[in-house]
């Protein structure tokens, strides 16, 4: 009886090897997650290898630490810290992950799949006598690529009984294959679910490609938004200062007698209402700018300063037509569009292989035996062979699976023409907005040009004395809003026309998030 305690500390020793050989280390995992983003990416032509690099850098590089140090914000750098800091942009790398797992739980289906239980049972009767079992089963299964299932069942047990100095021993090996020869034979049929699970992580990582440049398009427009509110800071502090010396004029020339009272007391208005507008704009910029750090994923305590110069007119693709063509054919979303009826076609001919009738072929055998002795036992081999077919009596719910798996195609060919449609009209409507903003920055454009003659030419006319200081205020404050409406003109502009790149395919994201214009 000890010796089939030992037995049972040897068997638990196998369990525990087993336990171990399976236990697979966080490092290993994102290794193959950054091996299988890679993998699908050099597959895929719509996904540049910089999605890869996004995805995949990631895992491999630790959180970087943020510094107290001042940090220089531009657009690029804001990109840059954003692709390193940002909690949402993180959010998006963990759900490609999570995908793919997903995927690896589908192949997992497919290859080898090993099972095994360890046992040992206490058996005491009436007559107080006791016996022991210890048993060892394991399994592995496998779909081939013929729709066949493969199953191999070894096993082994050893039962003691009180009273006995002996051990009666059973070990058996078990073999079945089970071939569909109508329904569910095949590749197609039989591996549906890991060849859509294939599909879908391609889907994934098309929706993160997409989503990294809406995002980075995003922090864009909310940079160049902290870049007007400076310019707005700065503009108000030009106009203080002129007010200040339109303030300072108009006092001189009433202490002179060369102007009256209420020139004075307006330019003491205007200049503490400058000096009001000026305070508020302050805060809200720096309200603003600890906004843009929290987005970007660092504290908003973070010591920064925005060093950005406003941006130019670049100008576009003329043709429209050819960017519609662009778009149809490198959109990320469109080619998932498109490549669903691939997939509903693919689910309607596995629903009609499955609504087929149930005809399999079957081979098993056994081979068991029972011994006092472990090292020498009989053996008894059994075989058998055969066919099985399935008695049709209902077969509604397959024939309903046919029904909605042709409905989904429909409805797949629908949304594929619709996204045509769609696209067109983006294009078409980005176009539009871009030529109404660069016709609006051409005359934001003359508009300040014109109102910085007009201030000079009244801050002139003033210090001859030709003017009140009414007119001054008026061409000041006319300046100030043709500076600003420029500013708002140009970031407006730049900022749809990357919207615009994003819409036709021309618009990547680098691995450290700046933004990369294509060539067509």
């Amino acid at each position: 009886m000890f010796a089939s305690i030992n037995r049972s500390f040897r068997v638990c020793a196998v369990l525990a090897l087993l336990l171990a050989a399976g236990c697979v280390s966080t490092e290993r995992v994102d290794r193959d997650v950054y091996r299988e983003i890679a993998r699908a990416t050099a597959r895929e032509p719509t996904i540049t290898s910089n999605t890869a690099h996004a995805a995949g850098d990631a895992l491999q590089t630790p959180p970087a630490t943020v510094t107290n140090s001042l940090l220089s914000l531009n657009r690029d750098s804001a990109l840059q810290l954003a692709a390193r800091y940002s909690r949402e942009l993180q959010d998006k790398r963990d759900r490609l992950y999570a995908d793919a797992l997903t995927l690896f739980a589908a192949r997992r289906e497919f290859e080898m799949v090993y099972s095994g239980t360890a046992e040992y049972v206490f058996n005491r009767d009436k007559s107080d006598r006791t016996s022991q079992t210890e048993a060892l089963t394991l399994g592995a299964k496998r779909v081939l690529p013929t729709g066949a299932t493969v199953k191999f069942t070894p096993a082994i047990s050893a039962t003691g009984t009180t009273g006995s100095n002996s051990v009666k021993y059973a070990k058996s090996i078990g073999a079945e294959i089970v071939q569909p020869l109508l329904a569910g034979a095949g590749y197609e049929a039989s591996h549906a679910p890991l060849i859509q699970a294939e599909r879908d992580y391609i889907y994934s990582l098309r929706a993160f490609a997409l989503e990294r440049q809406d995002y980075a398009i995003g922090i864009v427009r909310d940079f160049f938004d902290l870049v007007q509110e400076k310019s707005i800071v700065s503009n108000l502090t030009l106009t203080l200062n002129q007010f200040a010396y339109l303030r300072a004029r108009s006092e001189a020339f009433f202490s002179v007698r060369r102007a009256p009272a209420i020139d004075v007391m307006r330019a003491q208005q205007q200049e503490m209402s400058a000096t009001n507008q000026l305070s508020t704009a302050n805060a809200t910029y720096e309200i603003q700018k600890a906004q843009f750090l929290v987005e970007l994923g660092l504290p908003e305590s973070q010591p920064a300063r925005v060093d950005e110069a406003i941006p130019s007119l670049h100008p576009v693709i003329e043709d429209q037509k050819r960017a519609i063509d662009l778009a149809l054919a490198r959109r990320p979303d469109v080619m998932t569009v498109r490549d669903k009826i691939t997939d509903g076609e693919r689910e309607l001919r596995v629903a009609k292989n499955l609504y087929g009738p149930q005809v399999d072929l079957f081979g098993k055998g056994d081979v068991n035996g029972d011994s006092d002795d472990i090292g020498h036992m009989d053996r008894k081999t059994t075989a058998s062979a055969g066919i099985t077919a399935e008695i049709p009596f209902d077969r509604r719910g397959r024939r309903d699976a046919v029904r909605l798996a042709a409905i989904k195609l429909e409805g797949a060919q629908r949304a594929w023409q619709q996204k045509q449609a769609n696209v067109a009209l983006e294009v078409a409507a980005s176009y539009s907005q871009l030529r109404s903003l660069a016709n609006s920055v051409e005359i934001q454009r003359k508009n300040k040009e014109i109102a910085e003659r007009r201030a000079d030419n009244a801050s002139f006319l003033f210090k001859e004395g030709e003017l009140s200081n009414r007119d001054v205020v008026e061409a000041q404050t006319e300046l100030l809003n043709a500076r600003n409406g420029y500013v708002t003109a140009l970031l407006d502009y730049e900022v749809q026309r990357l919207k615009l790149l994003r819409n036709i395919g021309l618009l990547d994201v680098g691995p450290d998030g700046e933004l990369i214009e294509l060539t067509p």
